[in-house]
């Protein structure tokens, strides 16, 4: 049995755990309105299965489960599913479908089991899985949370970084026959991670509603995307509103063994000669030494190589200025563009850009972050061979030219005298003497001038780093501004319940 659980404690004692639960009458479940949020969660052993659902609101406990070749009780699933907003984490690729298929009461507790393995460790995908067995994935009022998560984890991962109260990885092997003590200790592994994904929830909650506002607005459900899956979405729908078709993805096969030209703006130009002759392709992992800094140089982006640094103003003015929208005006102001789409995709993401300004401007936050996530978040699907931007050319002139430019200013100021002590992707950090802070302002307005670009400018009263990806910045008004390893982040368990205070603004679908 390896690392899991072989002898857990007494029965009454998680006997004990449940009565510590409040769990749903038929009655209850029958007399709630629709579109109430439950997080969501199933377990699949080869003679026991369970669905788990928490209700938001209130932390009340529904689950069915089905012991020894029980039936499955698909019809308060179909209620379940049907009814209710379910929320889970890999819902859509795992929970869901195994769920789909237990309503057509073709499948048992073995046959789930079955259907779980081949998710997990045969690699089948859900749509083919269903296609084998002539069923169709259900298409209920659910969120998944595994994409809109920022990070690369499991719930578990999340659950810890949010200080949960309690952790637990699954106790047994997934290929045991369980007694009815290890049923029990499933079951409470069950709803601890209901609570885990309910922790999750809350913390992603002002995610949800913008995406909610951005459904709204395009009339598609966008509450499960990633900010580069939102992007490609909302592009997707421009670009059919102007030509009338879907756009579609070219074979990315085609790119195996190809090559192509970076072709550098015109306004691109340095003062030393090597910086001209830079070859783009000996620049990825480069280091160039400007002012004795030194500045990497990566598909990434541009990344200085400061470490353990302490600054404090006095004589100086620690002043910080970052590129607006880097990636996307980068984008509109070289006419970069996907080679299968063209000047369509230029008018669609400028579309997306002139109504997050309009919404800016007139006070619509919601719309206005919501459009900013669709228009930053473009650039990261350049490099997904399965998306319908996919465009290596397009990705690496975008990356390129962003890091080029930054290392003009960066070249020009320190020729000026100007000292710069940071750089990473879109802005530069610099110690400008009192007396000379209008020749700074100015060198960077001929830069936007020559870029077409626009930069905003905080300043600093202390700036205390470990590297360029981790550090504590205090601004001149008492703000402190972290990053990496030094990023505090208040327990969500202290929230309060936001998630039910504004669940009618993402949970319904019209």
């Amino acid at each position: 049995m390896g690392i899991y659980q072989q002898k857990p404690a007494r029965l009454d004692h998680w006997e004990t755990l449940m009565q510590m639960r409040q769990f749903f009458t038929e009655e209850e479940l029958l007399a709630l309105p629709h579109n109430e949020i439950f997080v969501g969660d199933t377990e699949s052993y080869s003679n026991y299965w369970l669905a788990a659902f928490k209700h938001v609101a209130t932390g009340k406990i529904a689950y069915f489960e089905s012991k020894n070749g029980e039936r499955v009780q698909s019809e308060w699933l179909q209620f379940m599913l049907d009814r209710f907003c379910i929320v889970g984490f890999n819902w859509h690729n795992f929970d869901n479908v195994l769920l789909s298929l237990a309503l057509s009461q073709r499948f048992g507790i073995k046959e789930l089991k079955d259907a779980t393995v081949a998710l997990i460790e045969q690699g089948v995908r859900p749509r083919e899985l269903m296609k084998q067995n002539g069923l169709w994935l259900h298409q209920g009022n659910s969120v998944d949370l595994i994409e809109v998560a920022p990070l690369t984890g499991s719930l578990k991962n999340y659950a810890a970084r949010l200080n949960c109260p309690h952790l637990q990885d699954l106790p047994f092997d997934p290929a045991a026959v369980l007694d009815l003590e290890q049923i029990a200790v499933t079951r409470q592994y069950c709803f601890n991670d209901l609570d885990n994904t309910e922790l999750l929830l809350n913390e992603l909650s002002p995610h949800l509603e913008l995406r909610a506002a951005l459904g709204q607005e395009f009339g598609k459900d966008l509450r499960s995307r990633s900010d580069a899956q939102l992007a490609q979405e909302i592009i997707n729908l421009e670009i059919k509103r102007i030509t009338g078709k879907e756009p579609k993805r070219v074979d990315f096969t085609e790119y195996v063994g190809s090559t192509f030209t970076y072709d550098a703006p015109a306004y691109i130009r340095f003062v030393d000669p090597e910086f001209n002759a830079i070859c783009p392709k000996t620049i990825e992992g480069q280091c160039f030494v400007i002012g004795g800094r030194r500045f990497a140089i990566g598909m990434g982006g541009l990344h200085s190589q400061e470490k353990s640094q302490t600054l404090t103003c006095g004589e100086f003015r620690i002043l910080d200025r970052d590129v607006t929208g880097y990636y996307p005006n980068l984008i509109l102001k070289n006419g970069f563009s996907p080679e299968h789409l063209g000047e369509t995709f230029l008018i669609a993401l400028q579309n997306i850009v002139d109504r997050r300004y309009s919404a800016k401007k007139s006070g619509n936050k919601v719309t206005a972050d919501s459009l900013k996530i669709a228009s930053n978040g473009t650039f990261g699907k350049l490099s997904d061979p399965y998306s319908t931007l996919y465009s290596p050319k397009m990705m690496v002139q975008t990356t390129l030219t962003g890091q080029l430019s930054l290392l003009m200013i960066i070249e020009i100021l320190t020729l000026h005298g100007f000292n710069v002590v940071s750089a990473n992707t879109d802005g530069v950090v610099c110690l400008v003497r009192l007396e000379r802070y209008s020749e700074f302002v100015a060198i960077w307005k001929n830069w936007e001038v020559l870029t077409q670009l626009e930069t905003e400018e905080i300043e600093y009263k202390g700036l205390y780093s470990r590297d360029v990806n981790n550090y504590i910045a205090v601004t001149v008004d008492g703000k402190v501004k972290q990053k990496g390893d030094y990023a505090f982040k208040q327990s969500v368990v202290e929230k309060p319940r936001r998630v039910y205070l504004l669940r009618r603004r993402y949970c319904v679908l019209d």
